[in-house]
């Protein structure tokens, strides 16, 4: 990624949970990053030890609205069941990691819906899951 937009607080540091705008396949870049344990061409770009703690440390979101949002939250990713975990951004920009298919699913749409938009694409993953 060449410089990505993020906004940033008025000392210049970035506000680092939210506000990173990022193009399509740059999204689908970091979903793949997060799919290969961290890792970009054989280099270490995220340790490994905090990706595979990204969905394992959460804590219980069942009262959250929304069917897709009450699986629980880890470490800035929002688990999606069946062993999915995904970056959120708002109206229908999402990056779900299915790690047991190998498979990153990268979603940018203007989106009122998230909920419906979220069940069609766990309606795919569950059927390459058979």
């Amino acid at each position: 990624m060449r410089n990505p937009a993020w906004h940033t607080c008025p000392l210049g540091f970035p506000v680092a949970e939210s506000d990173l705008f990022l193009r399509t396949e740059e999204l689908a870049r970091f979903a793949r990053l997060l799919l290969q344990g961290g890792e970009w061409a054989g280099r270490p770009v995220i340790p490994a030890d905090y990706v595979r703690r990204m969905p394992l440390e959460t804590v219980p979101t069942a009262d959250s609205p929304g069917g897709q949002f009450t699986h629980g939250y880890g470490l800035g990713v929002w688990l999606g069941g069946n062993g999915t975990y995904r970056m959120d951004g708002l109206y229908g920009q999402y990056a779900v990691i299915a790690p047991d298919l190998r498979a990153a699913v990268t979603v940018t749409a203007h989106s009122d819906h998230d909920e419906d938009l979220l069940t069609a694409v766990y309606e795919v993953l569950d059927r390459l899951r058979g």
